[in-house]
């Protein structure tokens, strides 16, 4: 029995001792390192939304958004002449998700594949647009964060600017 406190003293006072060290070493030498591909990227699952994928993606590219994670949800319009481009130029990445109630498993399937290719992940639908107040862009905006597992960020609700039906629209 006194062996065992012996033991036990010991351990408090290597813990004790050693603890600040450790510390300090996790803080200087992380476990896990990762090149990250993208700095940005956003995760949307979508259905037959392509007059508004455009506008959306380009609003997100000014403010300093990198990649785009865009999940289809069984669309039938024009989405893919729309997001051609996009493809192309490596901005984003398509993935056909025919699966019924599927925005938590698509949201899912995108951190599970996309976590070690960007540093930050938002999830977002194509009605929402991140309003940036102090900021030009989204990277200086998280920078300050950049300690910190997760941001979340508010929602504003802008209204229809008058316009009560949706006008009819042409994507070239």
């Amino acid at each position: 029995m006194i062996r065992k406190i012996k033991d036990l003293f010991k351990y408090k006072i290597c813990l004790t001792l050693y603890w600040p060290i450790y510390r300090i070493f996790l803080i200087c030498f992380p476990k896990r390192r990762i090149d990250f591909k993208y700095y940005v990227s956003i995760c949307l699952i979508f259905k037959n939304e392509a007059p508004y994928l455009k506008e959306w993606i380009e609003y997100h590219r000014l403010i300093g958004v990198d990649h785009f994670y865009l999940y289809n949800n069984n669309s039938e319009d024009n989405f893919r002449e729309i997001l051609e481009p996009y493809i192309a130029n490596n901005i984003v990445t398509l993935v056909d998700f025919p699966q019924q109630y599927a925005q938590l498993a698509a949201y899912n399937d995108c951190y599970r594949k996309a976590k070690d290719e960007s540093k930050w992940i938002g999830f977002i639908d194509t009605d929402e647009y991140i309003n940036l107040i102090d900021n030009n862009s989204i990277k200086d905006f998280l920078h300050r964060y950049k300690s910190y597992p997760a941001v979340y960020f508010n929602w504003r609700m802008f209204g229809t600017s008058g316009h009560m039906d949706e006008p009819q629209r042409t994507y070239h």
